[in-house]
């Protein structure tokens, strides 16, 4: 956790897999020693990503906020989409995580 327990975590959408190919069992399968338990109280506690990109954002100082992207560019996209002038406001850095690694090892 690198100590920064008060980073704020969004829970994401589907990250455009509408037809289904991408399984959550296998990556859940190997990062089960820090995801919490579905259903959980942790996990519960999780906001949805869009929500908390807005609410966070309406909050924010101008030009104060850096977005860390580790996941799926579809939240980040569909805020960007629906609330261009707030996100480029507040926005000082976008971070997005790199590469891709066959889950076929």
């Amino acid at each position: 956790t690198l100590g920064l327990y008060g980073v704020p975590i969004g829970v994401g959408t589907d990250g455009g897999d509408t037809e289904g190919k991408h399984k959550a069992a296998t990556f859940e399968d190997w990062a089960h020693t820090y995801m919490p338990v579905k259903y959980s109280e942790s996990s519960l506690s999780f906001e949805p990503g869009q929500r908390l990109l807005f609410r966070l954002y309406r909050a924010a100082a101008p030009k104060s906020l850096t977005l860390v992207v580790i996941a799926a560019l579809k939240d980040p996209a569909l805020f960007l989409r629906d609330s261009e002038e707030l996100f480029v406001e507040k926005t000082k850095e976008v971070v997005i995580m790199g590469g891709v690694e066959s889950w076929d090892q």
